[in-house]
């Protein structure tokens, strides 16, 4: 069995890759506990990941896509790579700046919090997704995903170019068959489609959602727009749904963005007694109202989704790394290059070079004399050292040469 222990990494850039059609491929039946639990369960691993991150008026969306790069890259080997990180919400300008000091104890968590309070913004983990957007969309969402079963969703990948509309993302949401071996490619269609049908046609910047819920991935795009689903209606009902007749459906309900959102939502965050105390004094000074208890294995908050919202930023904003951690000399202090630990148990090379050259904002390019050796297992654990030696250490490991340059990272066969 593959294993991989954290991977602590420092500041590094890299931005997703778009795809230039609008694509839908079902990967399968997972079995699916709560959004909103496991969401809180999931992110406490990435929350105390100490991360040195310094930022001078940078574009918010890639210093977000540095900040979750990295949390791949600490969590080599395992899966959530493989999902979209992050979710923002459409009305927020993608050039807007934001700026990040290098601090010491600063976290994963921290860093996020910081960059949705620069930008009036709350943040949330909804399954593996963080959703970012103005807190009246968050609170929607939480109450709109709290009502979802505890069945197995088919989970879904959907990727557009730019120009395709909202409502062909929602089609494409609901359309895409329950069959992981057939992908449906949709390409943008002419001005007078975007006329009709009662889904908003507004056009999107290019984007995907890779492994999302079916039924998240919906509400994620209709409470974008003040829409949500019914509580008296099926989820099964959400495959047959057109978006191009007239009239909305009646699964589909407008949801006031000026009402109340008193609905209260049961969660359990991971923590002790004097966490639940925490909460309490969080509560307190917003003058909101919930009912707070330690229980065994975490503090249970029953609440509006306004206190989950509350809970969460405050949580993040506080978060600290470990004293260890933290005692450690940052690479803006020693103003030389970061050092990290690896460890790694029969991993395949050529997954470890891709990662560590995604962490330095740089493509892993193989060579074909490097076909051989690629896939080699690589089983060894080391502390401080830069990105750059790791990677010629795994080089050395199974016999590959590197060449490292400002855009990419060359690996070819032995010399």
């Amino acid at each position: 069995m593959n294993q991989s222990a954290p991977l602590t990494l420092g500041n590094h850039g890299s931005l997703l890759a778009l795809v230039p059609v609008l694509a839908c491929l079902v990967v399968g039946q997972i079995s699916a506990a709560d959004v909103l639990r496991s969401g809180l369960v999931a992110s406490e691993t990435w929350r105390a990941t100490p991360l040195t991150l310094s930022v001078e008026a940078q574009d918010w969306t890639q210093v977000v896509n540095q900040i979750f790069d990295f949390r791949d890259a600490s969590q080599l080997g395992s899966s959530v790579s493989k999902t979209t990180p992050w979710i923002g919400h459409r009305k927020i300008d993608p050039q807007l700046r934001v700026r990040l000091q290098a601090r010491p104890g600063a976290t994963l968590g921290s860093h996020l919090a910081k960059i949705a309070e620069q930008l009036d913004l709350a943040a949330f983990p909804v399954s593996d997704i963080v959703v970012l957007g103005p807190p009246t969309w968050i609170e929607q969402l939480l109450q709109q995903a709290d009502s979802l079963p505890d069945d197995d969703p088919d989970k879904i990948t959907v990727t557009w170019a730019d120009g395709v509309t909202a409502a062909q993302i929602f089609e494409a949401i609901t359309a895409c068959p329950s069959d992981d071996s057939v992908v449906l490619s949709v390409a943008p269609d002419g001005a007078e489609a975007r006329q009709r049908g009662w889904f908003p046609h507004d056009v999107w910047r290019a984007g995907d959602w890779r492994l999302i819920d079916r039924r998240l991935a919906a509400l994620m795009l209709l409470t974008q727009f003040d829409l949500g689903w019914s509580n008296a209606s099926s989820w099964k009902s959400l495959r047959y749904l057109s978006v191009n007749q007239r009239e909305r459906p009646s699964q589909i309900q407008w949801l006031d963005p000026a009402a109340p959102r008193l609905n209260r939502i049961s969660l359990t965050y991971p923590g002790n007694p004097d966490f639940a105390k925490q909460i309490e004094t969080w509560i307190n000074e917003s003058e909101l109202q919930a009912s707070i208890a330690a229980i065994r294995g975490g503090v249970r908050v029953i609440g509006p989704a306004a206190s989950h919202r509350l809970i969460t930023m405050r949580r993040w904003a506080t978060s600290t790394r470990n004293k260890a951690a933290s005692s450690r000399p940052s690479s803006s202090q020693t103003n030389a290059s970061p050092l990290f630990t690896l460890e790694l148990v029969r991993r395949p090379a050529d997954d470890v070079l891709n990662q560590l050259s995604a962490a330095l904002g740089k493509q892993c390019v193989f060579t074909d004399s490097a076909e051989a050796r690629r896939k080699e297992p690589v089983t060894f654990t080391v502390q401080d050292m830069t990105l750059n030696d790791l990677i010629k250490k795994v080089c050395r490991e199974v016999g590959l040469t590197v060449d490292i340059h400002k855009t990419k990272v060359v690996i070819s066969g032995p010399q």
